[in-house]
């Protein structure tokens, strides 16, 4: 079996999943063989280094022409949030297997109508938490799953990438509400949520604060400030965890972390990550 690959999108997570599916089946070796297909990209130049560079068989810049390739059975969308919804629902409604990146959609209106469109065809799909398939995740489910370490109790989670931290960073996408919009807790906080449930269950109550860091950002072409909604300066911020049963764990280097405390033990497991960009 050959599953033919479109994908939409060439930014930091495009060439993720070009590199991911081009080396499936070399590292898994039981899955089947994934032809490179169609790409596309915005930018027509772009769209054609990129699939010369990855080895796609055709390049376009209308995702739409992606979708009605007949070569493509599956298709990968790594675009700015904003534009999940409309790829995603019409490649549910040709027919083909979707892939789509966190997160599902700017809304849960949005993201219902995709998961309900889905059902309705009987397509294969996935949504990119890439973090509930890691083996040390999986083992954790399983830990819990069969009572081996008593019934969960606390989870402690956090994604602390720094990528953005430089406030003289040019602006992107992932700072304007109508292309992103759900901000870091979209971008990266959306992986514990889907962590914590996976562990622990639905999230029944909530307490949360956000706050915006830098209120501007230069424009990409140096004609001047991009400003966030809100210019007010930022409040410093502290964590003081304080707990009896082994909850409060360390800190470590940028990436992702998570905790899983139980009445008999805390388990615990991270992953580092160097800077990126896109």
């Amino acid at each position: 079996m050959v599953v033919g690959l479109g994908l939409i999108g060439t930014g930091f997570m495009g060439k993720a999943h070009a590199l991911a599916y081009g080396a499936a089946r070399a590292v898994f070796g039981d899955v089947p063989a994934v032809r490179m297909a169609c790409l596309c990209d915005a930018e027509p130049a772009r769209a054609r280094a990129f699939a010369d560079q990855f080895g796609f068989a055709a390049a376009t810049s209308d995702w739409r022409a992606v979708i009605a390739d007949p070569a493509v059975d599956l298709v990968s969308i790594t675009t700015p949030n904003a534009l999940h919804r409309d790829m995603a629902l019409a490649a549910i409604a040709a027919g083909k297997a979707v892939h789509c990146e966190k997160p599902l959609a700017l809304t849960l209106a949005d993201a219902q109508a995709m998961a309900t469109a889905a059902d309705a065809a009987g397509v294969a799909t996935l949504v990119g938490y890439n973090y509930v398939h890691n083996p040390a995740f999986t083992h954790a489910c399983r830990l819990i799953a069969e009572g081996v370490i008593g019934k969960p109790v606390h989870f402690r989670g956090w994604v602390d990438e720094d990528y953005q931290a430089d406030g003289d960073l040019a602006w992107t996408w992932r700072a304007k509400r109508a292309d992103a919009g759900l901000g870091a807790l979209g971008d990266l906080g959306c992986h514990l949520v889907s962590m914590a449930v996976a562990l622990m269950g639905p999230i029944e109550s909530l307490i949360a604060d956000t706050q915006i860091v830098h209120a501007t950002r230069p424009m990409p072409d140096g004609s001047g400030e991009a400003a966030s909604r809100t210019r007010t300066r930022p409040r410093p911020s502290c964590v003081l965890p304080a707990g009896r049963r082994g909850h409060c764990a360390p800190r470590v280097p940028p990436g992702a972390a998570r905790t899983v405390s139980t009445g008999r033990c805390t388990a615990r497991a991270a992953r580092s990550s160097s800077a990126r960009s896109g």
